[in-house]
């Protein structure tokens, strides 16, 4: 498993591989440090569309046989 942080004011990554990912508390300095800009209508509207087709496949949610 990977990951890849992307900065999605620019679409460019940020870091790499999981333990790059920040917690809930870095998350939340992140974004009291630099606060999200507004988002153009254009690409809020294709967000939307892949998110929704995420979330309608579950596959934002942990599954108990995953939790090992």
């Amino acid at each position: 498993r990977d990951a890849t942080v992307i900065d999605t004011a620019t679409g460019k990554p940020i870091s790499y591989g999981l333990v790059s990912l920040p917690s809930p508390q870095e998350a939340n300095h992140r974004l009291a440090v630099k606060p999200p800009g507004p988002y153009p209508d254009d690409r809020l509207e294709r967000e939307k569309l892949i998110f929704r087709t995420y979330d309608q496949d579950n596959v934002n949610i942990i599954r108990p046989d995953d939790q090992t």
